[in-house]
């Protein structure tokens, strides 16, 4: 009986040794590095009438799921680069039909806005 309660034991604890990291992993919350940086934007005159383009956000600290929000509407089929430093979307073309100022904004999933640096 004593054996078999040490056996028990050390078959628990190898299950917890091989289990236990992977579990951890997975409800383990990792914070956001910092605040997203944003240093240029490409292109950054646009020409009324353009076709369909991709924009480019030049910067740092853009995170996967990383959005583009262009006069506030979030464009279809953003990317960011491996290291976070390119943000892509797609501008439609409807967006810009008409002549005038564009606000473009990119905004990480946790919704913290990127800051522009001088």
């Amino acid at each position: 009986m004593r054996k078999l309660v040490v056996y028990l034991l050390a078959a628990i604890l190898v299950f917890s040794y091989l289990f236990l990291p992977s579990l951890t992993g997975r409800l383990t919350v990792r914070a956001q590095e910092g605040t997203p940086d944003l240093k240029k934007i490409h292109p950054s005159v646009i020409t009324a009438g353009t076709r369909t383009f991709t924009i480019r956000l030049d910067g740092r600290r853009f995170v996967d799921g990383a959005n583009v929000l262009f006069d506030g509407v979030a464009l279809a089929s953003p990317r960011t680069s491996k290291k976070g430093k390119v943000l892509l979307a797609e501008v439609d073309a409807s967006l810009i039909a008409s002549p005038g100022t564009h606000t473009v904004q990119g905004i990480n999933p946790d919704g913290v806005p990127a800051l522009r640096r001088h």
